[in-house]
């Protein structure tokens, strides 16, 4: 199984999106976005979190993460398409994030994600990683930077909506902000939160009700 998905019951779906979740991509598992997923559900979008294979569980580096993470999208896509919808939304948390970005920035494959909605991604695996972190993961210097969404931000990303905490260490914002200045994506700060606080109340409804109208449009 490479999703699990969550639709909005008898109503027809307004819109899709995919997640993936954080861990470093050594740790976490799908059902991170479970909460999330639903409440998009209860809102009339499809909503589905993604299964990766992990570092240690089967992948050797973040590259075999990002394979599967484009499986997954091309998983949904087709399921979107048997509930009417033509365009899918992708995004996740921390690292997930880095999967998001990475699939649709680095060598993409099949069609684009209409729009991007990621959690304090991971856009450069360069910063704040030194070469034994980096081993851990399975990946050189050179390997890193070939994944880092950083390294290969240019504009015509899609629609992108990312929440970041101004005080996250493990991902610095630093680096986002310098994303969003390259792409043009839209960047809203949390002040004073660290890495994850989307998981948390108030944070959590926060960022869900701004997600919600993301994907929905104006008036949501």
């Amino acid at each position: 199984m490479t999703i699990h998905v969550i639709a909005p019951g008898d109503r027809p779906a307004r819109a899709a999106i995919l997640l993936f979740h954080g861990g470093g991509w050594v740790q976490g598992s799908p059902e991170q976005f479970f909460p999330q997923c639903r409440a998009m559900a209860q809102r009339g979008i499809l909503a589905a979190s993604g299964v990766y294979r992990l570092v240690g569980g089967g992948a050797d580096s973040p590259a075999d993460c990002l394979a599967d993470a484009r499986a997954a999208i091309s998983e949904f896509q087709g399921i979107a398409a048997s509930h009417g919808l033509g365009e899918v939304a992708v995004g996740g948390g921390s690292a997930g994030g880095q999967l998001a970005l990475a699939a649709t920035l680095i060598d993409p494959v099949g069609p684009a994600p209409s729009r991007l909605v990621l959690f304090n991604p991971v856009v450069d695996l360069c910063c704040g990683f030194d070469a034994g972190l980096l081993a851990l993961v399975g990946l050189t210097p050179r390997q890193a930077a070939a994944l880092s969404p950083a390294h290969h931000a240019q504009s015509g990303l899609p629609p992108t909506l990312i929440f970041h905490g101004t005080a996250d260490r493990l991902a610095p914002i630093s680096a986002v902000r310098d994303l969003c200045t390259a792409t043009g994506a839209r960047l809203v700060e949390f002040e004073g939160a660290e890495h994850g606080f989307f998981n948390v109340s108030p944070y959590y409804e926060q960022t869900l009700d701004r997600m919600a109208a993301f994907l929905l449009g104006p008036g949501e």
